[in-house]
């Protein structure tokens, strides 16, 4: 079966959808993407914040850093 590959953009856009868009395969822009160290959490956090523990006093280290989860 044929699987369209689609931009995320297109999905914000509202261009992606027809009645039967169960199974779709995203392209995502590897800029977008975080390298696995393994664990998906520490990725994650490592990714966001990195020299955490450098930076842990340093309120303005965090102003410009956010997860967004939902």
């Amino acid at each position: 079966m044929f699987m369209p590959l689609v931009m995320v953009l297109d999905i914000g856009d509202g261009i992606v959808g027809e009645s039967n868009d169960v199974d779709i395969a995203l392209r995502i822009p590897s800029d977008l993407l975080i390298p696995s160290s393994g664990n998906p959490l520490t990725s994650i956090v490592d990714n966001t914040y990195p020299r955490l523990l450098e930076n842990m006093n340093d309120i303005s280290y965090f102003q410009n850093r956010v997860i967004l989860t939902p």
